[in-house]
């Protein structure tokens, strides 16, 4: 890792591939409530990104302003694409970066802060974008895109700005398991599939049970499927495995 990476960490399970210990003085971004995460990790994180006012799910509220506060305080950067009242935050400079790369398309709070580092590592020199050489590299962990809903919407958007980085030159570094700049086959298009029913087999489990884009396939060899799907699938094997043997139990008492 060179002193001219930037980590952008999302909150992903491949979030524990970030290698803290070969972090000294790189940037490290996250977002939303990304730095307790990182706190349990033991890392660090110099930059945080949100891109709400509030969120309130299940009648509390996600984010805790006296926690941002305190962390804006010893020196790490809050970046917010809103004002909100008792929160010590920067504004996010959306129209200055949708300028200067002539494009509004931030689909999540991810693209935010890829945005933002490619604004950090680049000027414009005789009306061209080019590499100032503050930053020379991507490193993505935790950002994994696994979900076909919220993220299956939200997946392009991190990508076209990743483009961005790998047209300008930049190198881009995706841990392994990500789903990103990968086909739902992981293949690309027009190779012979299996279908997915075809990959549970003799699992117990039906394609329903799980959160699978309408129409995908997959190919036999495809693990990234399977590590991607692991817990939800020996979850499924233990529920289906459980309820069998409350069956035979309940059969046998009746007897």
């Amino acid at each position: 890792m060179k002193d001219t990476d930037i980590i952008i960490l999302g909150m992903g399970p491949t979030r524990v591939n970030c290698p803290w210990q070969e972090i000294t003085t790189q940037p490290v971004y996250t977002c939303n409530t990304g730095y307790r995460q990182v706190a349990e990790m033991e890392g660090i994180v110099s930059h945080i990104f949100l891109a709400h006012a509030q969120v309130v799910r299940d009648g509390h509220k996600n984010f805790n302003w006296e926690e941002y506060n305190y962390l804006a305080s010893k020196g790490i950067q809050v970046y917010n694409t809103h004002k909100v009242k008792g929160l010590n935050s920067k504004l996010y400079p959306l129209k200055r970066i949708s300028k200067k790369f002539g494009t509004q398309y931030f689909s999540d709070t991810i693209a935010f802060m890829v945005a933002f580092a490619l604004d950090y590592a680049t000027d414009i020199v005789d009306g061209k974008l080019k590499l100032n050489g503050k930053c020379d590299c991507l490193r993505f962990y935790g950002v994994d895109m696994h979900e076909f809903g919220e993220y299956g919407l939200e997946k392009g958007g991190v990508e076209f700005w990743i483009g961005w980085a790998r047209g300008l030159g930049m190198d881009v570094y995706i841990s392994e398991g990500s789903t990103l700049l990968r086909t739902v086959t992981g293949k690309p298009y027009g190779e012979k599939p299996i279908s997915i029913a075809k990959l549970l087999k003799g699992t117990g489990i039906k394609r329903k049970d799980l959160r699978i884009q309408p129409g995908a396939v997959l190919y036999a060899e495809d693990q990234s499927f399977i590590d991607q799907h692991r817990t939800e699938i020996d979850g499924l094997k233990d529920s289906i495995r459980k309820r069998k043997d409350d069956e035979r139990i309940s059969e046998t008492s009746n007897r």
